[in-house]
């Protein structure tokens, strides 16, 4: 049996297909998104989750151990940081109960039982996961996509980046996605990652697209400043490659906005960005100023009360299309490149709607 389930974690996400393939449809994205299907995009994807929770009290040192053997890298990394046993470092009869009892912990185990119920399959998942990877296969060549592991963090990680056996690899806890409709708060309490704003993106949606933020920041680094012109085009062009690995996903996932949110934004570039000149922000450090303009908030203060909190991301993404646009010979890599975020408004000449 255990080997079964080891097998069943672990599995090579090599599908030949999606050729033809829109995941979402009516995006509005346009007619230039390259083609990627000579690209492979395969990678590994483990379920930790199901393989963990697989064992219960009654399973023996010897099926532990193997579970242990199979994955040792993410075995390190979990029970070190993620649900840390003081235990780890003794492979004794201590260290196996400690397991025992983790598995038949009755909380953990009716989070592990919600998980295997809504995510008793991946491969819409993983198919999304590979479409996006052959993307970054493309605008990155040589770039090997990551190894993907699902697990249970006890509501502690957003998904992550780390190093396995075989490079770099993302870890997803797919409990942060069981739906608007979970009572997140009798486990987290007043945690604010799961105000009533940011519950809607606690989905199945928008799994690939919180993966693959971990990724793009792993790719972009840090902001070049702490002024708002310098955080609205990172993030910008945080959104720019989601787009790009991303193109057959709607805006609205991209940006985790609601179709009103996105709207609002659209209708209003031209408002937004004289607001932004007119109140001197643009070269706004102080904090209590720029910060709900880019990051989670549920509003952007100054702004109608319809303005969704990040909206200046959101113009950010739009600078750096506008870049695009005047240079078409413009690659993805010398987006990434460019950190000057002067040269880089000098180089879009943005005039808004």
């Amino acid at each position: 049996m255990l080997t079964d389930q080891l097998n069943n974690g672990k599995i090579a996400v090599c599908i030949a297909l999606l050729t033809a393939v829109i995941l979402f449809a009516g995006c509005g994205k346009g007619s230039n998104i390259p083609s990627v299907d000579h690209l492979d995009g395969s990678f590994q994807l483990v379920r930790f989750d199901t393989v963990l929770w697989g064992l219960d009290s009654t399973s023996s040192d010897t099926d532990i151990q193997a579970v242990a053997d199979a994955h040792p890298a993410f075995w390190e990394l979990y029970f070190a940081h993620i649900l840390p046993l003081s235990q780890l470092s003794d492979s004794t009869a201590e260290f196996y109960d400690a397991i025992r009892q983790l598995v038949s912990d009755p909380r953990l185990r009716f989070i592990a039982d919600t998980v295997s119920m809504i995510y008793p399959d991946l491969t819409d998942i993983a198919m999304r996961l590979r479409r996006a990877f052959q993307y970054y296969q493309y605008y990155f060549p040589g770039n090997r996509p990551p190894s993907v592991y699902t697990l249970i963090s006890d509501f502690g990680y957003f998904p992550f980046i780390f190093e396995d056996e075989n490079g770099d690899a993302l870890g997803i806890s797919l409990e942060m996605f069981l739906g608007s409709g979970f009572p997140y708060r009798e486990f987290v309490g007043n945690h604010p990652a799961f105000s009533s704003y940011l519950l809607r993106s606690l989905n199945r949606e928008h799994v690939v697209k919180k993966a693959l933020d971990v990724m793009i920041d792993d790719i972009l680094g840090p902001p070049s400043g702490d002024r708002l012109v310098d955080l609205m085009l990172h993030n910008g062009k945080r959104l720019y490659l989601l787009d790009k690995l991303l193109p057959e996903h709607p805006d609205t996932v991209i940006m985790e906005y609601t179709p009103a949110q996105l709207a609002w934004c659209r209708e209003n570039e031209r408002n937004l960005w004289a607001h932004f000149l007119a109140e001197d922000l643009l070269y706004s450090n102080e904090f209590s100023k720029i910060n709900k303009l880019v990051t989670y908030s549920p509003n952007a203060p100054g702004l109608p009360p319809e303005a969704p909190g990040r909206v200046a991301n959101w113009t950010g993404w739009q600078i750096i299309r506008a870049w695009e646009a005047r240079e078409p010979g413009l690659s993805v890599v010398d987006v990434v490149a460019t950190r000057d975020a002067q040269r880089i408004l000098e180089l879009a000449r943005y005039k808004p709607r």
